[in-house]
């Protein structure tokens, strides 16, 4: 049992060498344990309400996004702060629903209630 946010979880993602666990909430913050020692590794403090996180296929990367907003940011794990290249990443004009990172964390895609696909 991982116990930390103080309001509502709203995602979760595991990352692909299943050592990391991310988890958002309406508390304003993405979580990061490890799921080996339960530990947590980092509080990331979004905007708004998280809506989804996503890890970068090397685990190197977590994705964000907003719960009703219109941006996204990507966080470095281990240095725990925000990239620097260009986040948060605004240009829908609805709600963000949701997202994926490349392979090589080269592109961030984002899907939206304003109907289209964006790359980043």
């Amino acid at each position: 049992t991982f116990k930390g946010h103080s309001w509502r979880i709203t995602c979760i993602d595991i990352s692909a060498d299943n050592t990391l666990l991310a988890s958002g909430s309406w508390d304003t913050t993405a979580r990061i344990w490890n799921l080996d020692t339960g530990k947590l590794v980092g509080p990331f403090k979004s905007e708004d309400w998280v809506g989804a996180v996503r890890f970068s296929p090397d685990s190197r990367k977590l994705a964000v996004k907003t719960y009703w907003g219109s941006s996204l940011e990507v966080w470095d794990v281990q240095s725990q702060k925000l990239d620097t290249v260009g986040t948060p990443f605004k240009g829908h004009t609805e709600s963000v629903t949701d997202l994926a990172l490349s392979f090589d964390d080269s592109l961030l895609a984002s899907a939206s209630f304003d109907n289209t696909i964006k790359l980043w």
